[in-house]
């Protein structure tokens, strides 16, 4: 049986971003759940489990191993209910995937570490006190240990600058997280930067504690009450919020009661295709924990599992075997690969 993918478009949604002189940070957990293994055993450390649903990067593959291995399918870029854990030490090589978080087509394996959606649900500090990656931004995992992740992401409107967090497991998820605003004090008055450097202290005439390099014409804007010494105490809230002290001669003020880039500036997030199959085949619910294999081979060693309620379309049955897709289309099996069910565990 012959069915062809038909993509039903993209949506795009309006999200919280960038905006930049709001001050204040954010701390809202998010649940951990770790998943049961079928995939072979990684050789990374233990590390953080993050799940969620979002669309996994198109033509990503999935192997059977963490390193080697047979690939079993490829993501199509339509939104995924994943579990990931097991994320390799030093950031490369492969993480361990299974794509569902219950009641889904669970097929357990790796996949590019790097590939892999990850976003910030809590601000993480990159100069604790001073600077944060805020809530809500799209990072890059580039190393692991047992109960954190250390992440990166690229300054908005900098000249290629990259800031870096050690976040803890909660603090990191697969989907992007609501942003906030935060009220800007009455006595607030905003500062802009005067060059495309701006050095930022922890206390006035102190150590710098970091340095933000934009590019010109994109300077980050800033707010605040508090003057010292030729200093002034700053924040700002954007991709980035700072919380320091800067020279009022790197500085220009802004007229009393102006404001500038007051809301939080829209974010497009394309939250992947919607596809479907044409004709679309039948659909049927599983009524109980079913292996699933790559291959129609009952010595084979399973791939995962259709999980209790979940929905798939049935496709070719051939013999004892049948072949199944998770309804959602997120993931598609290898081309020589297919992922089988025994015909007598479908769902009549």
């Amino acid at each position: 049986m012959r069915r062809d993918l038909v993509a039903r478009g993209a949506i795009v949604v309006g999200l919280a971003l960038g905006g930049v002189v709001l001050v204040g940070t954010g701390r809202a957990p998010v649940g951990v759940v770790v998943a049961e293994a079928w995939a072979q055993p990684s050789a990374a450390a233990p590390s953080c489990t993050l799940r969620g649903t979002t669309p996994m990067p198109k033509g990503g593959e999935l192997w059977d191993a963490a390193a080697g291995g047979k690939l079993l399918a490829r993501f199509t870029g339509a939104p995924l209910a994943a579990t990931v854990s097991d994320w390799p030490a030093d950031g490369t090589g492969r993480a361990r995937v299974a794509t569902s978080v219950g009641q889904g087509l669970r097929i357990e394996g790796f996949a590019a570490a790097a590939s892999l959606p990850t976003y910030t649900v809590r601000d993480v500090a990159v100069v604790p006190s001073h600077v944060w990656i805020t809530a809500g931004q799209k990072v890059r995992v580039v190393a692991a240990s047992a109960g954190s992740l250390t992440v990166d992401r690229a300054v908005s409107g900098s000249a290629g600058q990259t800031v870096r967090g050690v976040a803890p497991c909660e603090a990191i998820g697969l989907a992007p997280a609501g942003r906030r605003a935060v009220d800007v004090p009455g006595s607030g008055r905003g500062y802009a930067m005067k060059d495309a450097t701006l050095e930022l202290f922890a206390e006035p005439a102190g150590a710098a504690v970091f340095t933000l390099r934009m590019t010109e014409g994109s300077g980050e804007l800033f707010w605040g009450t508090e003057t010292r010494g030729g200093f002034v105490r700053v924040a700002s809230r954007g991709d980035l919020a700072t919380e320091a002290w800067a020279r009022l001669r790197d500085l220009s003020a802004l007229k009393k009661g102006e404001l500038m880039d007051q809301a939080i500036a829209p974010q497009t997030v394309v939250d992947g295709a919607t596809l479907a199959l044409d004709p679309p085949p039948p659909i049927v619910r599983a009524t109980r924990d079913v292996p699933v294999r790559a291959h129609r081979d009952e010595k084979e060693r399973p791939i995962g599992v259709l999980e209790a309620g979940a929905e798939v379309y049935v496709m070719d049955t051939i013999a004892a075997f049948t072949s199944v897709l998770p309804k959602g289309l997120g993931l598609m099996p290898a081309e020589d690969v297919a992922f089988w069910i025994p015909t007598s565990e479908v769902p009549k």
